[in-house]
């Protein structure tokens, strides 16, 4: 077993905000430090730099920048950059900049719509300009029941020439008609 002290900085922001407590800024740095020596090749040293930060000012927007940088002298792992714009109620559109140097320098792109208090449409899609091609393109409809809903999915996958399409049902009752019943889904990272 390799023996490690983990470090982990993290500071958050609270402001209440109409009567209800809400994160404007979480900002979390953590490390590994592993003070045994793990052979000649990597001797003492410490594990990658794990940064992320959130932001959410005001009710319209929020972002969060996740990033892994090598500090024995590897440099920037990984790069995530994300936004989400609420321009009204019941309408996202969701930007990213993923980049992992020499691998991948993706963008992607989506819009989630609620249509009505039953309906709710998403489409995204991802470009990586290092490859020149399309990584993925999305889609998917919700129909919600007074206790059930049903969701119908789709995805191509160019690289692997791949189309998908599955429907799944959800049986658990929602809160609000705002709540997608397929988020917590543990199977869901499965067939993505």
């Amino acid at each position: 077993p390799t023996d490690y002290v983990f470090l982990r900085l993290r500071t958050r922001l609270l402001a209440d905000a109409n009567g209800v407590r809400q994160k404007l800024v979480d900002f979390a740095v953590e490390s590994r430090y592993f003070p045994r020596d793990r052979g000649a090749d990597v001797g003492r040293s410490w594990g990658s730099l794990f940064y992320d930060l959130r932001l959410q000012l005001v009710s319209w927007f929020s972002t969060r920048v996740r990033a892994e940088q090598d500090v024995n002298g590897g440099g920037l792992v990984t790069l995530d950059v994300s936004g989400t714009l609420r321009p009204w109620d019941g309408l996202e559109l969701i930007g990213a900049y993923r980049e992992r140097p020499g691998i991948a320098r993706a963008v992607s792109w989506g819009v989630s719509w609620q249509l009505t208090p039953a309906w709710q449409v998403t489409l995204e899609q991802q470009y990586d300009f290092l490859a020149d091609e399309f990584l993925y393109h999305r889609g998917r409809l919700i129909r919600s029941f007074h206790r059930f809903a049903v969701e119908l999915r789709g995805k191509y996958d160019p690289q692997q020439d791949d189309v998908s399409v599955s429907v799944g049902v959800s049986l658990a009752p929602l809160f609000s008609s705002r709540q997608d019943p397929f988020r917590d889904d543990p199977s869901r990272g499965l067939y993505d």
